[in-house]
């Protein structure tokens, strides 16, 4: 959802993960946007929506067994771009902020996926990051990489328990110091 192209989008596209082709048009967000995040459960999928034009605070839904366009959540605990999430099968989490700003944030909030409302803290990342990796399992959520500032990458990896509030434990480093780095889970019972 979203991006740029060159400038921001509100485009929505959707795949059929067991099989191969081209992405189909899905519906679009409430407003064009870029640098967001997104995360899901099984039924409702979830987008920060990042840069719309400058830093923003608003949370987007769909439903993901039906087309259409998304709504509006909620919002963000504050303005922020270039966040990492993850979520448990009720609770998305959207953490850090763009690398470089200088009130960027180590602050973890959370949502309830299946119901609507502005984010609530949830804790705290052990290193203040933007621009890093995320993916989550069932039960744990990790952060990875990013930037601390606008020249400094970090390797370090840090996770959350998204069934139980409280702040981000180390827990080892990448291989090499990287940012705009993506990951994909899977989300089994």
């Amino acid at each position: 959802a979203g991006g740029a192209s060159p400038s921001h989008d509100n485009t929505i596209d959707y795949v059929t993960i067991s099989s191969t082709g081209d992405a189909k048009d899905f519906g679009d967000l409430t407003i064009a946007s870029h640098s967001g995040s997104g995360t899901s459960n099984s039924s409702r999928g979830i987008f920060a929506l990042g840069q719309a034009p400058s830093h923003s605070n608003i949370i987007d839904f769909i439903t993901m067994s039906t087309g259409g366009n998304s709504l509006k959540f909620g919002d963000l605990s504050q303005l922020r771009d270039q966040m990492g999430s993850c979520a448990s099968s009720t609770r998305g989490l959207f953490a850090g902020d763009e690398h470089g700003r200088s009130t960027s944030t180590d602050r973890i909030d959370y949502i309830t996926i299946d119901t609507t409302g502005n984010a609530q803290d949830f804790g705290n990342l052990a290193t203040r990051t933007g621009s890093g990796g995320s993916i989550s399992s069932v039960n744990r959520g990790l952060f990875a990489g990013g930037r601390r500032d606008t020249n400094y990458q970090i390797t370090d990896i840090q996770y959350v328990t998204p069934g139980t509030l409280g702040n981000a434990i180390s827990s080892g480093n990448l291989s090499t110091a990287r940012s705009g780095i993506r990951g994909a889970g899977i989300q089994t019972a």
